[in-house]
């Protein structure tokens, strides 16, 4: 689970009200999906799970849904499936929104497939509550859907309708619609995010990386031969080229946000590519179709579902029992984050620590508080007045926070990371992807 997973849970644990307010979580849908679960099962580990394998049940659905509107049957849900829920980069981030968001999306394009505009509105709200740069996403496929055109209305007040009473009651509660997010991790990636899928974890998850655009290169080809293969399918929406056409916006506004390069951004471009592969395959493996288009398409998608599960066999060959993400960059393993957090926690007891970069798991091990921008909202006051200066949006998602009646957390001790082992026995000894070997050192705040 990603070191941010755990921060959902541990909030979603905890009932008891506090004089600080934070508006830093990026899909607050996901927030309080995983807090009611918590609440029904009483434990936030289990929550993740039931929501988890809840969401994999729902991409099944919404797969099989599309095959049914586009004429392909069943198998669109038995290729895009396997190819979704088995994606070492989406099964890498469990416990954040994003595959809520891959579940979302094949309801949406079945939508649009149908015509049904109330089934896009609702769905194109959904989208939105999970995340609001799912705007780019769902505009794109509706304003590509002609059957959508005239009733353009019913989708956009549908949308507005779903997620409009959030927005507001966040921007009166919590002092601003968007979250806090927005400012702290835009114009922080220093261009790295147009290669930072190859760049940055090209090289420690060559297999990953490498079926990624294996799947993506099959999705640009489907789009790419449309003209040929759209007439067996039940559509007159492009589907395949609007899918594409929505990734790419998706990706150059992330791009352009210059947002840092962590892999579950370039989640949703993989999805639309994937279910482009999967529906051009579809169509080509149709009993309609000539003998070699089907024969090559079985074997494209043979060998598509074999590149996905690559990496999960040399996980089980060379790390079973497996304990960590198939994909992640984090300082330390989980199981040194535990050991770390529970360690710390009894060292701490109710004092505040000023993180080292991650929180996550930390915190929920260590069930103490462990400060940084997306907790406390004092550090990024300065941020958020130089986005009011920028731009009159800022300055109304703003309007009604106060930054200067904001009260800094004084935290007694700061975590530190050093690379090399640790000599002082006094500290943790961690091992990145990145970073490689290091150790956390804890320090009283007045410590050099």
């Amino acid at each position: 689970m990603w070191p941010g997973a755990p921060v959902c849970r541990r909030a979603a644990a905890r009932a008891a009200p506090s004089r600080r307010v934070a508006n830093s979580a990026t899909s607050p849908l996901n927030v309080l999906l995983l807090g009611g679960l918590s609440a029904v099962f009483g434990d936030p580990v289990v929550a993740a799970g039931v929501l988890y394998v809840g969401t994999c049940v729902a991409v099944v659905g919404g797969l099989l849904g599309l095959g049914r509107a586009t004429g392909l049957g069943y198998r669109v849900a038995v290729l895009g499936g396997p190819l979704l829920i088995a994606s070492p980069l989406l099964v890498s981030t469990v416990g954040l929104e994003t595959m809520l968001v891959v579940a979302a999306l094949p309801y949406l394009v079945w939508a649009c497939v149908r015509g049904d505009a109330v089934m896009a509105g609702l769905t194109a709200g959904v989208l939105l509550w999970l995340r609001l740069d799912m705007v780019v996403f769902a505009t794109v496929l509706v304003l590509a859907t002609p059957a959508l055109w005239r009733r353009l209305y019913v989708v956009a007040a549908l949308a507005v309708a779903v997620v409009a009473p959030w927005l507001v009651f966040s921007w009166f509660t919590l002092g601003s619609a968007v979250p806090d997010t927005l400012v702290i991790k835009s114009g922080t990636s220093r261009g790295a995010g147009l290669i930072g899928l190859i760049g940055r974890y090209g090289e420690p998850y060559t297999w990953a990386v490498g079926g990624i655009f294996v799947v993506s290169g099959v999705g640009l080809l489907s789009a790419a031969t449309w003209a040929w293969w759209h007439r067996h399918i039940s559509a007159d929406t492009p589907v395949g080229p609007a899918l594409v056409a929505a990734g790419a916006a998706y990706f150059g506004v992330i791009w352009s946000l210059d947002v840092p390069s962590f892999f579950w951004y370039y989640a949703p471009t993989l999805v639309a590519l994937a279910l482009a592969a999967t529906l051009g395959l579809a169509a080509l493996s149709a009993v309609a179709t000539a003998r070699v288009a089907r024969a090559a398409a079985v074997t494209v998608g043979a060998g598509l579902l074999v590149t996905t599960a690559i990496p999960w066999w040399h996980g089980v060959t060379t790390k079973t029992p497996l304990r960590e993400m198939p994909m992640h960059g984090n300082f330390a393993l989980p199981g040194q984050y535990e050991k770390i957090g529970r360690e710390l926690g009894a060292i701490v007891g109710d004092a505040p620590v000023r993180s080292a970069g991650e929180v996550g798991a930390l915190v929920y091990f260590c069930d103490c508080t462990i400060t940084d921008r997306f907790s406390d909202r004092a550090r990024v006051a300065e941020r958020i007045e130089d986005a009011r200066d920028d731009s009159w949006l800022y300055e109304l998602n703003y309007l009604l926070l106060d930054t200067r009646a904001l009260d800094p957390i004084k935290p007694r001790y700061r975590l530190d990371w050093q690379p090399g082992p640790d000599t002082s026995s006094r500290g943790w000894d961690t091992t990145g992807i990145f970073r490689g070997r290091g150790h956390y050192e804890l320090l009283t705040k007045r410590s050099r």
